[in-house]
């Protein structure tokens, strides 16, 4: 009974296809702040695991983009407060 309540599952950077081994690795990118890297690892998720994380890729995705567009805004503000 014990056994039912307790779920063990390993952690770190894991080799393999397994899905334990994927999650492993991403959870280790993600604490690290690595979403993209996350969103790559993620990405390789097959069968019902791939499904289930479908909807977290495409809102991380979603914020990557974002990140990525107000880096180009700063950039060009900075570059227009400097020539101007």
């Amino acid at each position: 009974r014990v056994g039912s309540l307790v779920t063990i599952r390993r952690v770190g950077e894991i080799e393999g296809e397994e899905t334990d081994a994927v999650l492993a690795r991403a959870e280790r990118r993600l604490v690290a702040g690595e979403l993209a890297s996350t969103v790559e690892v993620m990405e390789s998720l097959k069968g019902p695991a791939g499904v289930a994380a479908q909807d977290w890729l495409d809102r991380a995705k979603i914020r990557l983009r974002a990140e990525r567009a107000l880096a180009d805004l700063q950039s060009h503000v900075i570059a227009g407060l400097a020539g101007g």
